[in-house]
């Protein structure tokens, strides 16, 4: 039988974080096709439930060793071959770190 990794559990608790963080103000549309610097796109709404046309790149980032010191959190690496892949991009990019805790 197949098994579960941990890698795979972090994975998708990090997802389940920003889905939970952005569940009132935008949307997270999640790529099938990953580890190519980007997971998904984050859609906004307005105030009034509509979508605003403004969204952003996602790559996300989960761990059980992220820090917080003094409200800072220092976020895993990224390598400048990624960052360039961002910056080709006409969408804005973002990469969130979540703290998984289990």
């Amino acid at each position: 039988m197949p098994k579960r990794t941990n890698e795979h559990r972090v994975e998708t608790e990090s997802t389940n974080i920003l889905r939970d963080l952005i569940i009132n103000e935008a949307l997270f549309r999640e790529f099938t096709e990953k580890d190519y610097g980007i997971d998904g796109k984050i859609e906004f709404f307005n105030s009034d439930g509509r979508m605003n046309g403004g969204d952003i790149l996602v790559q996300i980032k989960g761990s059980r060793n992220i820090i917080a010191k003094k409200g800072f959190v220092k976020t895993p690496s990224i390598k400048t071959e990624t960052v360039k892949y961002w910056s080709q991009k006409k969408t804005i990019c973002f990469y969130p770190a979540c703290r998984c805790l289990k």
